[in-house]
């Protein structure tokens, strides 16, 4: 799996954030596909399952927990990296 994703367009860059690792990269470029796809990165959230959900009534504006619709592997994914970075991060 990483000599696959290695291979993949965007492989390279996405490893140098910190806390993305080489499986997690690969694994977050397959599930993506090509980046371009989405016209902006609120699609691409949504996408993941990683917006929150919005009950509108009248006037009144709620936004609660996370939707967890869309990809799941993404989602996971992106949360174990998400949980990586704020391990490493000496500033919080």
């Amino acid at each position: 799996m990483n000599y696959l994703g290695a291979q993949m367009a965007g492989f390279d860059n996405l490893i140098t954030v910190t806390g993305v690792r080489t499986r997690s990269a690969a694994v977050l470029i397959s599930v993506i596909g090509e980046v371009a796809d989405f016209a902006t990165e609120s699609k691409l959230a949504s996408y993941l399952g990683i917006v929150p959900r919005v009950s509108n009534s009248n006037k009144q504006v709620h936004h609660g927990r996370i939707t967890k619709g869309g990809n799941k592997m993404g989602r996971t994914m992106k949360v174990l990296v998400s949980s990586r970075i704020l391990g490493n991060c000496k500033t919080l």
